[in-house]
């Protein structure tokens, strides 16, 4: 075993596995079984390339103290899925988190666990870790997508954390991996591996979180549903009555989904987005402010001068006139 890939080991032996006491080593495949910290199981922990392990886990947990027990690096990413049981998870500000059967979660390394229950029962569970560091070291030597990892450290998906009810996609991707890990592909794990990672990304990349939320595949549809009117719709003005009638959704519901998918209630989104749209024709037109602000769905200068200044800190006059210069 030459030095990086022993590195490598290390790696995922100190920051994911150290619940566990390692029972096998055998090149990429390392096999730990667990009797302590209150959980009692197995895991085997497949190095697929540098950066990157898949692994299968089955355990009892028993309100498990996490504290000092996991210590991912701030670069790390874990992707599984619940394939039997169920778990709750207490975070370090004391939320809890619960994962069903069939559940997805992602978690990045800023997901600080406390403790872990799985009601004294068995669960089992498969997913994928990604360390971006070391992942970035490998694209130098493999023929990987270094924009794409670029592009997957700076999004949403590494920085926050997501349980969602199955995309039909990334649950696919979960049986082909549990099939190809029973098959020892290594090829195959590979690629569904960068997969899974490239339709993570996609599928959690439109939304931005404080700290953890829960979307179903419905709740997803109809938040892109909503999003699309609105950023198809800068011309006018949209009461959040309007729009929750529009897409049969209560008002307080409207509200609340939104603001927790994308951080920001849908009135200030949409009135953001109108006037981004109004700065652009400021910088770009000749059109009057007069007109400007009528094509961005206000009736009156005043709301619209006020609106603006609030957000650019100065009037659209000052504003034109600041960008024309530049």
């Amino acid at each position: 075993m030459d030095s990086k890939e022993g590195n490598n080991l290390e790696i995922a032996n100190n920051n994911c596995c150290t619940h566990f006491i390692l029972n096998s080593k055998n090149g990429d495949i390392l096999h730990f079984k667990g009797n302590r910290h209150n959980i009692i199981g197995d895991s085997v922990l497949y190095r697929i390339m540098d950066g990157i392990y898949m692994f299968k886990t089955k355990a009892i947990y028993k309100d498990t103290d996490l504290k000092g027990v996991y210590s991912y690096p701030d670069d790390a990413l874990v992707i599984y899925k619940v394939k039997k049981g169920k778990i709750s998870a207490i975070t370090e500000d004391n939320k809890e988190v619960k994962l069903n059967c069939g559940d997805i979660l992602n978690a990045s390394s800023n997901f600080k666990m406390s403790k872990f229950h799985s009601f004294n029962k068995e669960v089992e569970y498969i997913g994928v870790i990604y360390f971006y560091k070391a992942m970035m070291e490998a694209v130098r030597n493999q023929s990987l997508n270094e924009f794409f990892l670029e592009e997957f450290y700076h999004s949403p998906v590494l920085h926050n954390i997501f349980i969602h009810k199955g995309n039909y996609r990334i649950n696919k991707l979960f049986d082909e991996i549990d099939n190809f890990i029973n098959l020892d592909n290594k090829i195959l794990m590979k690629a569904k591996s960068l997969e899974l990672l490239s339709e993570s990304a996609i599928f959690h990349g439109d939304f931005i979180d404080t700290y953890c939320k829960d979307l179903s595949e419905e709740k997803i549809k109809l938040l892109k549903e909503i999003k699309g009117f609105l950023d198809n719709n800068l011309d006018k003005y949209y009461s959040m009555e309007f729009i929750s009638n529009k897409f049969s959704i209560s008002l307080s519901g409207l509200k609340n989904l939104f603001t927790e998918a994308y951080g920001i209630s849908p009135y200030i989104y949409h009135l953001n987005r109108r006037l981004d749209k109004a700065a652009l024709l400021l910088e770009e037109s000749d059109y009057k402010i007069n007109y400007i602000y009528k094509a961005v769905g206000f009736n009156y200068h005043s709301n619209f001068s006020n609106a603006f200044q609030k957000k650019y800190k100065c009037t659209p006059s000052e504003y034109r006139e600041r960008e024309n210069k530049i």
